[in-house]
């Protein structure tokens, strides 16, 4: 039988899965979609496979790490050709599953150099820890103009 986590530990693991996204990812993602690392280092951040899903159609995988890339470019070039600065998180909420998994919704607002916003888009990622360290094995996003997670997803027990 598996052990049975405690309280402390999935404490322990919220403040790791939210220090790595708030410490590690966001600032590297911002930095590389503003153009100043080469684009294979989201490699370290998204794993592949990795399932990708948006408004646009039914989820894909990205099987290999060069798919992850594309997937990548592609996004940071539709960024770039519209003025592309800065992103700013505007709200995060962080699930604890266990010691490895988590899932992390955040509103990502993506700016210009002007501070204009070029689109809004609220993010659910699914990170897992592997072997090479904590991943996103899972990410899908939503268009949106809200100004919470609560407002695009809200939390309906029952």
């Amino acid at each position: 039988m598996p052990e049975k986590l405690t309280s402390p530990d999935l404490i322990e693991a919220h403040t790791e899965f939210s220090d790595w996204f708030t410490d590690q990812y966001m600032p590297a993602f911002i930095s590389a979609v503003g153009g100043a690392t080469d684009p294979a280092f989201i490699s370290g951040y998204w794993g592949s496979p990795l399932w990708v899903g948006n408004d646009l159609g039914p989820i894909t995988l990205a099987e290999t790490d060069e798919d992850v890339v594309r997937a990548f470019t592609a996004m940071t070039a539709r960024l770039h050709a519209a003025g592309y600065a800065d992103s700013v998180v505007l709200d995060r909420r962080t699930v604890v599953f266990n010691r490895d998994g988590a899932a992390i919704d955040s509103l990502w607002s993506r700016r210009r150099g002007d501070g204009s916003e070029i689109e809004r888009v609220a993010v659910h990622f699914v990170v897992a820890r592997r072997a090479d360290g904590i991943r996103v094995v899972t990410f899908e996003t939503h268009a949106t103009d809200a100004e919470t997670l609560d407002a695009v997803w809200p939390v309906i027990k029952g």
